[in-house]
């Protein structure tokens, strides 16, 4: 079951600026009105191109029970008033709900971050943790503002696990993100001249790739690439400037002492890679595509 809220809780969470009388309860969250289903929040967010409030109509055709808007115009001369949540942002709104719902999901998140490799890897975690029961994880690439807190609200509270990709363009995006996400675990892939345009080095990307460490209980798992010198440094200073934070940080790579290495590899052409694995004092081949 992924979010559900009824009216009462609606209004205690977000404190909305009004109301319509015909908002019950709302049964999961979607901003897309093509993938909508019945008794479905649709959260109308600004576009590039048209807002979400043109879609309003299509969204509860297609089974809403209920739309959030953030204009006071639209609000008042919508036909589907009754059924409207007036807020000062609606993406904020999302994130807020996101929020809530995290807190009741208890199996443990997983959060992949880095450069390159994120979807990947996302992709890899979600397999082999599937392997232990039902869960949850990002749809596609859904790893910014939007992405991670509709993932979060759309968790089912009966998954084991979830995994979480989560990326940033800008500096402090990922500490945002994290408020929300609460990882217990994360894993960053590697640091990359990646939106370099907004960044003036490596290590300030680094740096805005660490704050995803930002809102990490006592002894939670980290997973850094042992190999990537400037993600390295950049763990380094953020963990001068959060003393307090005790984190069980363990590291992948090919050199001797990662707490897991990946040596003997073998190229097959077409047909991939094979290589051993090995992890404190067991190891395995894996062959890969």
């Amino acid at each position: 079951m992924a979010i559900y809220l009824s009216n009462s809780e609606i209004s205690s969470i977000l404190s909305p600026l009004k109301i319509g009388t015909g908002v019950k309860s709302i049964d999961g969250l979607e901003f897309d009105t093509r993938l909508i289903k019945l008794g479905q929040l649709f959260v109308a967010l600004p576009g590039s191109q048209v807002h979400g409030h043109s879609f309003i109509a299509d969204a509860f055709q297609k089974g809403a029970s209920a739309a959030l808007v953030e204009d006071e115009g639209v609000f008042e001369s919508s036909p589907y008033r009754e059924k409207l949540i007036l807020v000062g942002n609606t993406l904020e709104a999302m994130g807020t709900l996101a929020s809530f719902w995290r807190e009741k999901f208890t199996a443990p998140v997983l959060a992949v971050t880095g450069s390159v490799g994120k979807t990947t890897t996302k992709e890899m975690c979600a397999a082999i943790l599937s392997k232990s029961g039902r869960g949850s994880f990002s749809r596609k690439s859904f790893n910014n503002h939007i992405g991670v807190p509709y993932t979060i609200a759309n968790l089912n509270l009966e998954d084991r696990w979830a995994v979480l990709e989560m990326g940033m363009n800008h500096q402090g995006e990922l500490a945002e993100l994290t408020k929300i996400a609460r990882p217990d675990a994360v894993l960053i892939t590697c640091i990359a001249p990646v939106h370099i345009e907004f960044f003036e080095s490596l290590a300030e990307i680094a740096d805005a790739k660490c704050e995803i460490l930002n809102s990490m209980r006592s002894g939670s798992i980290v997973i850094l690439n042992g190999e990537d010198r400037e993600l390295l440094a950049g763990y380094d200073r953020w963990k001068a400037t959060n003393s307090g934070a005790k984190l069980n940080v363990k590291y992948f790579g090919y050199t001797q002492g990662a707490d897991l290495t990946v040596n003997k590899v073998t190229p097959l052409g077409h047909e991939g890679s094979r290589f051993e694995l090995s992890l404190q004092k067991s190891s395995c081949s894996i062959t890969m595509p």
